[in-house]
Formats: C-alpha cells, sequence, structure tokens
C-alpha cells in the first residue's frame, strides 16, 4: 500500500468519526492525565485511540463474563430445581411424621423409623447441594473478580469446597459397598 493510499484511508476514517463519532470533553486528574499519556505513549497510540481501545476491550471482556455467567447458570439450573424438590420432599416427610405421632399418641412406630431414615437421606442430599452451590457462587466470584486482590482467596475457598464434595463421594461410595 503506498503512502497516499495510506493517508487518503486514514482521512476517510477521520471524516467517519467526525461524522458519525461523538465528542465528549472531561477533566482529567493531573495523575490521571499524565498516566492516559504515558501508557498511549508505551502503545504508541494517540490517547483518543488508547482510551477507545481500552473502551472497547473491557466492553468485550464484560460481555465474555456475563456469556460466562449464563453458562454456568444453565448448566446448575438442574441443581437448582433439585434442591428445591428436596426441600419439598423434607417437608412432605416431616408433616407425614407429626400427622402419625399424632395419631399414635406420640411414639414413634417402625414405619416413622423409616420415614426418619429418609429425612436422614434428603438432608444429606441437601447438605451436598448447597456445597455445590457455594461452589457455583465462588466460580461467579472468579469470573467477576477477574483476577483481583480477592482470586487467591477465592481459589482456595474454592478448593477447599471441590475436596468436601470428594470426601463426602467417598464416603458415599464407602457405605454403599459396605451395605
Amino acid at each position: 500500500m503506498s503512502e497516499n493510499e495510506m493517508k487518503q484511508k486514514i482521512d476517510n476514517s477521520k471524516k467517519h468519526k467526525l461524522i458519525d463519532g461523538k465528542k465528549i470533553f472531561f477533566v482529567l486528574d493531573p495523575k490521571a492525565y499524565e498516566s492516559l499519556k504515558n501508557n498511549s505513549k508505551e502503545n504508541s497510540l494517540t490517547m483518543t485511540k488508547f482510551l477507545e481501545k481500552m473502551l472497547l476491550e473491557k466492553s468485550q471482556e464484560n460481555n465474555e463474563n456475563v456469556s460466562r455467567i449464563f453458562a454456568l447458570t444453565k448448566l446448575n439450573k438442574g441443581l437448582y430445581e433439585g434442591t428445591n424438590a428436596t426441600y419439598s420432599n423434607i417437608n412432605q416427610i416431616a408433616y407425614s411424621l407429626n400427622i402419625q405421632k399424632l395419631l399414635d399418641g406420640g411414639e414413634i412406630n417402625d414405619l416413622s423409623k423409616i420415614d426418619l431414615k429418609n429425612i436422614s437421606v434428603q438432608l444429606q442430599n441437601l447438605c451436598n447441594d448447597i456445597t455445590s452451590l457455594r461452589i457455583l457462587i465462588l466460580e461467579f466470584l472468579l469470573i467477576l473478580d477477574n483476577n483481583g486482590i480477592e482470586t487467591k482467596k477465592i481459589k482456595n475457598k474454592l478448593q477447599k469446597y471441590k475436596n468436601q464434595i470428594k470426601k463426602e463421594d467417598q464416603k458415599i461410595s464407602q457405605e454403599n459397598t459396605n451395605v
């Protein structure tokens, strides 16, 4: 591309900006101005180009984060619905136990003991679901923190809960092999 063609392309770009672009004026703190000036020089860009590039990159990054959050939410919709079903099951079993206890004069019969075992199983499932929800929330925080100050803390908590789920799964596997 010749020098004249490049100048023509740049001139057309500037004309396009002058027609479609929006002018903004703002006052910067002296430190912010110096930082902008230095960063634009380091990147061999004008201050306007540097600001445009920075804003567009940040916008794209935010769109990617939103997409990742929606994907995580979609994947965990079943977890949310399952947790609600577990709460509902526990509620129904407890209601049934209360009715049986009233009808049996306050004593717990063999049928009630089976129901108590079911409640125990449902509560264990609920604990696992709550831990999975904690992991989901921490993954959201990691996306939003984006290598910020809290990233290390969040990653440590995330690993803690993942290990907790692993231990629970091993415990359940052992119980199933012993039965």
